[in-house]
């Protein structure tokens, strides 16, 4: 999922101080280069799964206890207690289960590379910020150096969705002194903004 914005005012204000004819494309490219976005649903890893799984039966299984209790002890009033219970359980069983689907929010603003982690489309978190000019190095995860970031002692996030088929890079940068390596997803409109901004740490293979 893409979006731009609108063309900025002051943008505007200096094509009319200029008079210039500009063309669509030309417009559409400056729209990209203020700011890109990108949607990356995250997919349920094995433990995730199984976690979703024994949520579905433990909440079964409560459940057929409030449904059964109330008959065998022949008392009314715990029928419309468990009806309550019921509700609650399948209602708690919902969130539990939807906060497990995580995406990834990728933009561009100006030089800033940022990445925010979604939950259950209820829950935004900031999970990474920094210049895109501060890159030390950026490429697809073929390239040689990969496997050596990744076993090195620094700080590392993975924000892929885990598909099979996408096209993986990584950026070593340093964030608050600390240097992080950031795994992630980036389309054409990140790597041509990479290469805008750095374009000497931007390697294509």
């Amino acid at each position: 999922m893409y979006l731009t914005n609108f063309v900025p005012l002051f943008l505007c204000k200096y094509v009319m101080m200029n008079k210039r004819n500009i063309d669509v494309r030309e417009i559409n490219y400056m729209q990209q280069g203020m700011f890109v976005e990108k949607l990356v649903k995250r997919k349920k890893r094995g433990a995730e799964k199984l976690l979703s799984f024994m949520i579905v039966l433990s909440a079964i299984f409560l459940i057929l206890i409030c449904l059964i209790l109330p008959i065998l002890l022949n008392i009314s009033l715990l029928l419309s207690i468990s009806a309550f219970a019921v509700f609650g359980i399948g209602y708690l069983a919902y969130r539990l289960i939807t906060g497990l689907n995580q995406e990834f929010e990728y933009s561009i603003v100006n030089d800033e590379l940022v990445v925010d982690r979604i939950i259950a489309q209820r829950k935004r978190k900031n999970v990474f910020t920094g210049s895109i000019r501060d890159f030390k190095l950026a490429a697809p995860v073929t390239n040689s150096e990969f496997s050596g970031y990744c076993n090195r002692n620094i700080a590392q996030f993975d924000f892929r969705s885990g598909e099979e088929g996408t096209s993986d890079w990584f950026i070593v940068t340093t964030v608050k002194g600390v240097e992080t390596l950031v795994v992630l997803e980036p389309d054409d409109r990140f790597i041509a903004t990479f290469r805008k901004y750095n374009p000497r740490n931007i390697r294509m293979s």
